[in-house]
């Protein structure tokens, strides 16, 4: 059950005020950080940015936002409704991504709607058209094109933010959220210049950070945070080994889902490197937070669970 994960961990109960330095000279076990963003942020740029100054890796970088994604956006800001209303939605039947223009053909009540014509979009960008005929009285394609090369070039606040809340709590990082709501993080103090370069590649993007007192709040606050994670990385871990087990047929060969355990295993040697972290900057043994994900990665004992 979930309660054993939380067994003698301190609880998430302590307030910002209560763990961060109020005085130049207050010993500091790290920073509290959380940051603002304005706008959008050009996709070419920051990437390169973030790949030459702060070492991220091609796997690491924001994803851009799907080209389905963009299409839909797009096409709503590229055609008029004149000869009827109109509605921008996914093609059934054709492949994923594939928008389409459609126009309502029933009564003022009913649902019935006509698809136009279709577009689909490639990953280098490029558009492609289908069943256009006689439609560009309400289309402009040279519009859908710039609107469409506009944010597909850019990564907006929403995917900004996004990226930043997982990259801090990542291996590069090693942060961690003090809030359940997400926002307030704890960057240790060796990575801490890893952290505000990686920020810094975004212009849009203001970062505020606070030194955390290296006093008994703080550290409760890190360990709450931190049992929190393990946790979650544990259940995580020992769900996708369930799932697995269930479907293996050799012992070993798990087919289709070798590759997920394989993301799951790095990902949990990952969290135990964390927690080591945590134990050398706090001064403190985290051997029962280990334990959990440890526990999880074990094959038989996944497999005991399993015949509970």
């Amino acid at each position: 059950g979930t309660s054993r994960f939380h067994r003698n961990l301190p609880e998430r109960n302590t307030t910002m005020t209560q763990i961060i330095a109020v005085k130049d000279n207050t010993p500091a076990c790290g920073i509290v950080t959380y940051w603002s963003i304005h706008g959008s942020a050009d996709y070419a740029t920051t990437c390169q940015a973030l790949a030459t100054r702060a070492g991220v890796g091609s796997d690491a970088l924001p994803p851009r936002m799907s080209p389905g994604k963009v299409l839909s956006v797009a096409l709503e800001a590229s055609h008029t409704s004149r000869g009827g209303m109109t509605k921008v939605m996914p093609v059934k039947g054709e492949p994923s991504g594939t928008i389409g223009l459609y126009r309502h053909t029933g009564s003022k009540n009913s649902s019935d709607y006509h698809c136009l014509w279709c577009v689909s979009a490639d990953s280098d960008g490029k558009l492609h058209y289908k069943d256009m005929a006689e439609q560009h009285d309400i289309f402009d394609e040279e519009l859908l094109q710039d609107q469409f090369d506009r944010l597909w070039g850019t990564l907006d606040s929403s995917a900004v933010g996004s990226w930043l809340a997982r990259i801090v709590r990542s291996p590069a990082i090693n942060g961690l959220g003090l809030r359940a709501a997400g926002g307030v993080y704890f960057v240790p103090p060796k990575t801490k210049q890893a952290w505000l370069t990686i920020v810094g590649c975004f212009p849009t993007v203001s970062i505020f950070q606070i030194p955390a007192m290296d006093g008994p709040d703080a550290v409760a606050a890190v360990l709450a945070a931190l049992g929190e994670e393990a946790t979650k990385l544990a259940q995580d871990t020992l769900e996708i080994r369930r799932k697995a087990l269930a479907t293996e047929k050799d012992t070993g060969k798990y087919g289709p889902r070798a590759s997920t355990l394989e993301k799951a295993a790095a990902e949990a040697e990952a969290g135990l490197n964390k927690i080591a972290m945590y134990e050398k900057l706090l001064g403190t043994n985290l051997e029962a937070l280990r334990k959990q994900i440890a526990d999880a990665m074990i094959e038989k004992q996944t497999a005991d669970v399993l015949t509970l």
